[in-house]
């Protein structure tokens, strides 16, 4: 991402108060997070990563399912018929 888009967005979640500016003593600004967004961001990633999980295990176990009935559904493959005598 650009500067120019990051500097941005910074002044957007200024303006909005999800970021506070903190001056350290050397004079440097510095960005923090309010510690509630910065939770609720967390929580809200644990969230979806567990519905994502989820979701995945769901779908291989249905595919899983799926082959295993489709593979006992078709008709026994036929034994092939072999020579009674011994070949030369």
């Amino acid at each position: 991402m650009p500067h120019a888009q990051v500097y941005a967005q910074r002044d957007r979640l200024l303006a909005a108060g999800l970021l506070t500016q903190v001056r350290q003593e050397s004079g440097r600004g510095r960005l923090a997070e309010h510690r509630s967004i910065t939770a609720l961001t967390a929580g809200v990633a644990i969230g979806c990563g567990l519905a994502a999980f989820g979701a995945a295990l769901a779908v291989s176990l249905r595919l899983m399912y799926a082959r295993e009935v489709r593979r006992r559904s078709l008709p026994a493959p036929l034994p092939i018929p072999r020579a009674a005598t011994a070949m030369p």
